[in-house]
């Protein structure tokens, strides 16, 4: 049975060890401890009723591989939420932004994100920037950022609004950038970036030398 001193003890060893995330815990009505840790990429809790524990050090080191991969996600996704310097033209943000949307994808596991502007909203419509801010280039990324599903941007093909891959999870989704769509610079890129991700024929003339 768990006491208000084995609370106060997982609260502070859990926090100490996830200085990103919020934790609390508490004991229900039947004196078992249940831990919680939220973050703005989401939150989850577990119950010591729910494992197979019987001190307050088991179950810490039953859930604490759980708290350090949310935490370890947040510290993450703070530095890749940050607004990207993007080598593409850029238009000025209204400070009123739409917010971007996203959609379960149960086949592989990770949500597609989506433009939140109302001309834009629902056709998903889509391309993606790697952590530096280019088009996505297998060519040039490396198999960290290639699995890792928090890096990089989601920019939208009709108005240019960039989201952060690192807030698929959570909600509201902030328009972090726009890319001016009309520009030489970025045609030829989107062209080229279609070409290389799904096999489109070439239609820039800067790109006729991919040929």
């Amino acid at each position: 049975m768990a006491t208000k001193n084995d609370a106060t003890w997982l609260e502070r060893k859990l926090t100490e060890l996830c200085p990103n995330i919020t934790i609390t815990v508490t004991r229900d009505a039947q004196n078992n401890l249940v831990a919680s840790g939220a973050s703005t990429l989401g939150s989850f809790t577990e119950r010591s009723a729910d494992l197979d524990v019987d001190s307050r050090e088991e179950f810490y080191s039953a859930v604490r591989g759980y708290f350090l991969d949310l935490d370890d996600d947040t510290a993450r996704g703070a530095v890749k939420a940050a607004v990207p310097e993007l080598p593409y033209p850029s238009l000025q943000l209204t400070g009123q932004e739409p917010a971007g949307t996203t959609s379960p994808d149960d086949e592989n596991g990770v949500d597609y994100i989506g433009c939140g502007a109302t001309e834009c909203a629902g056709d998903w419509d889509v391309s993606y920037l790697a952590a530096d801010g280019y088009l996505w280039d297998s060519r040039r990324i490396d198999a960290a950022e290639e699995n890792d599903v928090l890096a990089g941007y989601t920019v939208c093909n009709h108005c240019g609004r960039v989201y952060p891959n690192a807030h698929r999870y959570q909600g509201p989704m902030p328009t972090v950038a726009r890319i001016d769509v009309t520009t030489d610079t970025w045609l030829d890129a989107l062209d080229l970036y279609n070409h290389r991700t799904f096999a489109t024929p070439l239609t820039r003339p800067a790109n006729q030398k991919e040929q």
